[in-house]
């Protein structure tokens, strides 16, 4: 279950978010298929969404094939411009324009929606390169379990980008892990800032008994590099008024 809707960025790009699904409920709509009656959220909410979900799923586990083809299926149902007129601005301002329009035009190439000119001529290595991401995690990367913890040493789900270094993003999340985990710990003062060391001995017991595999850290960490460089390209939370 999710306590916010999945992958809300951090920093300014977050505010703005919060801004464009103030008004979610309030533009929903019930609408009727196959006799069942559910509400809806407006089309440009319901992309918002799953332009969300994508990257939260692209920074940890991977993206799975129905991801791209939900986000196909999506765009594929609005006519000549009219995604972009919905879209583009909004989408520029917190700096995921380019991931929708490479989404769009991997589902182009690879999937066979129809191709549209604001989808524009986007990088057929980039494209190439995210394909085989998405084939190497998701559904298709389920018996890799260096997957998250790449992941982890990326970016926290995508919600602030790529910027951290690799060691310092992994121990942020784990801290994040370990006071999730262990919550009584995490109300006591000092003692919460060691959350991470419970996580620690967790992993070397499941390793020892059995449970789990022990994680090839340094493959998993050329990994998460050759990963980490790849998304940079895709200029995420870049704002409009950042420094190129």
């Amino acid at each position: 279950m999710h306590f916010a809707p999945a992958g809300m960025p951090e920093g300014k790009a977050g505010e703005i978010m919060k801004e464009y699904l103030n008004d979610i409920f309030d533009r929903a709509e019930l609408v009727e298929m196959q006799g069942n009656s559910f509400i809806k959220p407006s089309d440009f909410h319901h992309g918002l969404i799953l332009l969300m979900h994508t990257y939260h799923h692209l920074f940890s586990e991977g993206v799975g094939l129905r991801h791209i083809c939900d986000w196909a299926m999506f765009v594929n149902s609005f006519e000549g411009e009219d995604f972009a007129l919905t879209y583009k601005d909004k989408l520029e301002k917190i700096g995921l324009w380019k991931f929708a329009e490479i989404l769009s035009y991997i589902s182009y190439v690879y999937l066979g929606i129809e191709k549209k000119e604001w989808m524009g001529e986007q990088d057929k290595e980039l494209c190439d390169a995210m394909l085989e991401d998405i084939f190497s995690g998701g559904n298709f990367g389920n018996k890799n379990e260096n997957r998250s913890v790449e992941g982890y040493s990326i970016s926290n789900r995508g919600k602030g980008g790529v910027k951290r270094s690799k060691f310092l993003q992994l121990l942020s999340n784990l801290y994040k892990a370990g006071q999730t985990k262990y919550p009584k710990m995490a109300k006591i003062p000092i003692i919460k800032h060691f959350c991470i060391i419970p996580i620690g001995f967790r992993y070397m017991f499941r390793v020892l008994t059995g449970k789990r595999k022990r994680l090839k850290f340094v493959g998993a960490m050329k990994q998460a590099e050759k990963r980490k460089q790849l998304y940079k390209k895709l200029d995420l939370f870049k704002m409009q008024d950042e420094d190129n």
